[in-house]
């Protein structure tokens, strides 16, 4: 089971399998200044969603775009334990 966290407070969703959680997460993503993580059972950040805070170039990968506002990069994964803390 996998917990997609928006980091916003209003809610989160869980999902059975990381892939399921990482389109979820796409699907749902909103305009929320934030970066969007998934936990594994055990509250370890696995992925995180990046959210960048200006509009995308040409030369960055974008999931979810919200023009001039900012975007969401490319998925980063992480081993069990080895997301960074200073984050």
């Amino acid at each position: 089971m996998y917990l997609i966290n928006y980091r916003t407070g209003a809610g989160n969703e869980q999902a059975d399998t990381l892939e399921d959680a990482m389109a979820a997460a796409e699907k749902n993503a909103a305009y929320t200044q934030a970066d969007i993580h998934i936990e594994d059972k055990d509250g370890n950040v696995v992925a995180r969603l990046p959210w960048v805070g200006c509009a995308a170039g040409e030369d960055d990968d974008v999931t979810v775009d919200f023009g001039e506002f900012g975007f969401y990069g490319e998925w980063e994964e992480y081993s069990p334990g080895d997301y960074p803390s200073s984050e």
